[in-house]
This record gives C-alpha cells, sequence and structure tokens, in this order.
C-alpha cells in the first residue's frame, strides 16, 4: 500500500511510504485522499505453496517424520511468510 503523508499539513517535499500488513487498515487510512494505491496479493494455492516450502526447505535437513505435504494442506490460508516462519532455522 502506497500511503500519502499524513501530517495534515502540506510536505515540502514528495513523500510516500509503503506500509504492508496482513490485518486490517486502521479506519482514517480509509478516508478519500490517505491511499494512493491498495495492492492486495492473494494467498499462495497448493502449487505456490510447494514451490515456496522447496525453496526455503532446498539447503536444510528435512527429518524423516516430516512431510511437506502435511504442512502445505494444514492451512488454507498459510501466506509466504508464514510459510517462511516456518523454515526458519
Amino acid at each position: 500500500m502506497l500511503k500519502k503523508a499524513s501530517t495534515g499539513n502540506e510536505c515540502p517535499i514528495n513523500s510516500n511510504s509503503i506500509s504492508l500488513t496482513n490485518s486490517l487498515f486502521p479506519t482514517a487510512w480509509l478516508f478519500p485522499g490517505q491511499i494512493d494505491r491498495k495492492i492486495e496479493f492473494p494467498l499462495p494455492d497448493e502449487k505456490t505453496k510447494r514451490r515456496i516450502f522447496s525453496i526455503h526447505t532446498s539447503r536444510m535437513t528435512v527429518a524423516d517424520d516430516v512431510t511437506l505435504d502435511e504442512l502445505i494442506l494444514a492451512k488454507d490460508d498459510l501466506s509466504g511468510a508464514d510459510i517462511k516462519i516456518l523454515t526458519d532455522p
């Protein structure tokens, strides 16, 4: 999301900020003129989750009793960031 400077005054320089969130936006940000662009990325499908897991586990030794298929199918609402956290050493 690209957000304008929200000081209430004119900014002397061209100032923008990029904000990322996986939760609801603060209501003040939803007023007209506050957000230039709202870009949403959908949650990954099964094929994409499999690819993300393979990228993050490619240099890891995974125990024999761990199956990535179970992790992939465990939750529908896993984001790429969630998968990254699951695979962090």
